[in-house]
């Protein structure tokens, strides 16, 4: 299951239910991805409930309010029970306290509320802090449609992470990892991965990994 972290000074929440926040979130993406602010702000006003969803990590100080972390879920077309994670980011003066483990139980949480249980993304340098979330590496996913593969960059991979509470798992959806759901023996270690991998993750919910950090 996925985890129950609580913290009474942040909060969670669709960008859509709280727009007045929409431009100090355009700030902290554009801080870590520079994109024209007209484009940005356009993208984060598509946010509704039924995705794509933009969801902000709140710091609650004393009578301010900041937006510190965002992360966003968009549906996978060809894959009705999985979503992708991406855009994931906290603001470079809050990192290394744990934020981002909790911004991704979070965002786990909403989309399992969603009725969704597996979760991909993309990443090409945090493949040790989503596989301890529980990702592992999985083929490329397109978000776009059959022909267009998630992870068109050659240096990222893309990991994905399964929903243990799911009855539903299927030789498709299943990687190595999480083999003994359908009574089958843990096979060796897996190679190295190729140029454009992908990851899996088996504790709450079904994970692929693009970096929370993904535009």
């Amino acid at each position: 299951m996925m985890g129950d972290d609580t913290n009474e000074e942040m909060e969670v929440l669709p960008l859509h239910l709280v727009p007045h926040f929409t431009e100090q979130c355009c700030y902290l993406l554009n801080l870590e991805w520079k994109r024209s602010e007209v484009a940005r702000l356009r993208s984060l006003e598509g946010s509704c409930d039924k995705l794509p969803t933009c969801l902000i990590l709140i710091r609650n100080d004393t009578n301010v309010k900041e937006v510190i972390g965002h992360s966003k879920l968009t549906r996978i077309p060809s894959i009705p029970e999985g979503c992708f994670i991406e855009s994931v980011v906290i603001h470079p003066n809050f990192r290394r306290k744990g934020l981002g483990k909790y911004l991704m139980r979070r965002t786990e949480q909403y989309a399992k509320r969603q009725g969704f249980s597996i979760a991909y993304l993309s990443t090409h340098d945090q493949q040790i802090f989503y596989g301890k979330l529980g990702y592992d590496e999985c083929p490329p996913v397109s978000i776009y449609g059959a022909a267009l593969p998630v992870n068109s960059n050659k240096d990222r991979e893309t990991m994905k992470k399964l929903d243990e509470g799911c009855q539903e798992f299927s030789m498709f959806h299943t990687s190595k990892g999480i083999q003994r759901h359908v009574s089958l023996p843990p096979g060796p270690a897996p190679p190295p991965p190729p140029p454009m991998p992908v990851f899996r993750e088996a504790p709450g919910l079904k994970k692929s990994s693009s970096p929370f950090l993904v535009t």
